[in-house]
């Protein structure tokens, strides 16, 4: 039996006008099914826009829902940071795609995401409650796991429905012309300083002689731009899912250096080498500093390091499209 068998619509849910690695995820969703000839929707959670399509995401051809039928031949997908929204529903097939981990923890446990979540679930019901947690137990979810990191989480929670789907990056990155030399490269690390600011903060201050440069309120385009002509990005975020920037730099050809936090320390969603790995702590500090004088040394040498790691980024649309057929439809590999 597959996911599909009687189901007449798929939904996916998502918040509106958001452009962020997770949203593009769910949209890159809606856009395969759709090319696929499933009969499929985005349904946009939260006050309503004039236009809820983020302006990014008008290449996917979205055609949205205001509102969604309760019913056994919807199937229903939302992030696992919006699953509220199946709470309004008795007959639907649920559906939660673990875009992240950490994000789904903390938004149960720190006082200002409970204030958010108070005011989602106000517009949602027109109930001021506070947001249940998942029943792992509850057998009529699917769940599906766009990290290692999150598939690990659900087997720890004893859940039986897991099904592995990952994702893709923006073509943006992917269709660049890089040269991995050193010759139009400069001594430029860069960072994210959305995520792991703390951590990234202390290498700055040990380790002032780098040329730091902030990833931050960029187009797609301009981040191509800084990551063609840098040497090193650096990321000490908790990475609560397979992190997207990570993998943008890498294809670009910056050499990563991570933390072994969250899905990054799994391979398989972050497959660098485990020499460009740390400890991110005060005791890791010498380390990370020793690796970055490394790579701005010797570039052209350490680049070949993530050959493997570009090689699979490449290849991550065709096993997007591949776990889709296997999942939705049953498909032998």
């Amino acid at each position: 039996m597959n996911l599909l068998q009687d189901v007449e619509e798929v939904v996916v849910a998502c918040p509106p006008g958001l452009a962020t690695g997770g949203t593009e995820l769910l949209h890159q969703l809606y856009f395969k099914l759709k090319s696929f000839g499933v009969n499929i929707k985005m349904y946009y959670i939260g006050p309503r826009h004039d236009n809820p399509v983020a302006p990014r995401f008008e290449k996917y051809e979205v055609e949205y829902i205001l509102s969604i039928k309760d019913r056994q031949s919807t199937l229903l997908v939302v992030p696992e940071t919006i699953t509220e929204l199946l709470e309004n529903f008795r007959e639907i097939r649920p559906a939660i795609w673990w875009l992240s981990v950490d994000n789904y923890l903390v938004t149960r446990t720190t006082f200002r995401s409970k204030l958010k979540i108070r005011y989602w679930r106000k517009y949602l019901t027109g109930r001021l409650v506070t947001r249940p947690e998942i029943d792992f137990n509850d057998k009529r979810i699917i769940h599906l796991a766009q990290s290692q990191y999150a598939m690990d989480f659900l087997k720890h929670k004893k859940v039986d429905s897991i099904y592995y789907l990952s994702d893709y990056l923006n073509g943006v990155f992917l269709n660049q012309q890089v040269d991995y030399t050193s010759r139009y490269r400069k001594d430029i690390v860069l960072y994210n300083p959305l995520k792991g600011l703390a951590a990234t903060a202390r290498i700055m201050a040990r380790f002032p002689q780098f040329n730091y440069v902030p990833l931050a309120n960029m187009t797609p385009e301009q981040v191509c731009g800084l990551c063609r002509s840098a040497k090193v990005y650096i990321d000490f975020g908790h990475h609560p899912g397979k992190d997207r920037f990570p993998r943008e730099a890498a294809i670009l050809g910056c050499c990563v250096i991570t933390n072994r936090r969250g899905a990054a320390g799994f391979h398989q969603d972050v497959g660098i080498m485990d020499e460009y790995k740390f400890n991110d702590d005060k005791t890791g500090l010498a380390a990370i500093g020793q690796k970055i004088s490394e790579i701005l040394s010797n570039y052209d040498e350490k680049v070949a390091d993530f050959h493997s790691y570009r090689k699979t980024i490449r290849h991550e649309e065709a096993v997007f499209e591949k776990s889709l057929r296997q999942i939705f439809w049953r498909e032998t590999p």
